[in-house]
């Protein structure tokens, strides 16, 4: 095994204060990003030509990339007690289907009462996908599952049981970049000398989801496709979180399965929220220190 990464990176930044309001000066920033990466990874060469048996022998690669990045960042006190920061970011790939995109990000924090911190932020991010994600070597395998689909046909080309299927796995030259969108807002109170309680809740959400499927969900999403609803399975035709244009199901003319690939792919998304909660003290002493609490 033997892996190289060359990246040649030049940064341009600048910071100033950009006017003055009454609550301060407006504090700005922006940079210019040029980065030039090569990446060249040689596994097990026997194994990957196939001379050793029951080894994909792991990812050949030998890719590089282009990335440039424009971003700025700006500090507004917009009042005493009010502030709100501006940022975005450009940035492009010059890979097969990567581009670019502008992603922004504003924020805002407010002091109503001594002691209180309000705060919210929205923001959007852009990734564009990882070497092995776009360049791994496709690997075979013969995972089980159960063909819902074959299994409903009259006559049925497969089995109502769980059975081992053709399967790619490995990395997708053809992918898309991940996009996202996130939201959050809280309070910090304070409400005696050394207590803080942090309450925050977020939400993100995720487009073009570079991630793999498993058998199980590709049968299952296929069946919902066909909704032949001639099966009895727990999930007919709900719907299952997808690949873009479907399911990765190849079948022969009478339907049976050919090959399935479960290699990296473009999800329509999913989404997460929750609240993150943190209370933590700290008592400080003459002689011995501060002791810090928390949970």
């Amino acid at each position: 095994y033997d892996a190289e990464l060359h990246r040649l990176t030049v940064v341009v930044l600048a910071r100033f204060d950009l006017g003055e309001l009454p609550a301060g000066p407006i504090s700005w920033a922006w940079q210019l990003e040029y980065n030039d990466t090569d990446f060249d990874q040689v596994n097990d060469v026997e194994s990957n030509r196939g001379v050793i048996a029951g080894s994909s022998g792991g990812d050949n690669i030998s890719e590089g990339r282009i990335n440039y990045s424009a971003s700025f960042e700006a500090a507004v006190p917009i009042l005493e007690n009010l502030d709100a920061t501006i940022a975005g970011r450009y940035e492009t790939y010059n890979d097969p289907g990567s581009g670019g995109d502008f992603t922004p990000q504003v924020g805002v924090a407010w002091r109503p009462l001594e002691g209180l911190l309000l705060r919210a932020s929205y923001g959007e991010g852009f990734r564009a996908p990882a070497f092995n994600e776009l360049y791994g070597n496709i690997s075979e395998g013969f995972p089980a599952g159960t063909d819902f689909y074959g299994a409903s046909l009259v006559p049925a080309v497969a089995p109502a049981t769980s059975t081992q299927y053709r399967a790619l796995t490995g990395g997708n030259p053809n992918l898309l970049p991940e996009f996202s969108k996130s939201w959050t807002f809280g309070f910090v109170y304070s409400p005696i000398e050394g207590l803080d309680i942090d309450v925050g809740f977020f939400h993100i959400e995720f487009e073009n989801l570079v991630t793999t499927n498993t058998l199980a969900r590709e049968f299952n999403q296929d069946f919902v496709n066909n909704c032949t609803g001639t099966f009895d399975v727990d999930a007919v035709c709900n719907p299952f979180n997808q690949y873009v244009g479907g399911t990765n199901i190849s079948r022969n003319a009478d339907g049976s399965v050919n090959t399935i690939s479960l290699q990296e792919n473009n999800f329509e998304g999913i989404s997460t929220e929750g609240i993150d909660l943190a209370i933590e003290y700290t008592v400080a002493t003459d002689s011995m220190g501060e002791f810090f609490f928390g949970v």
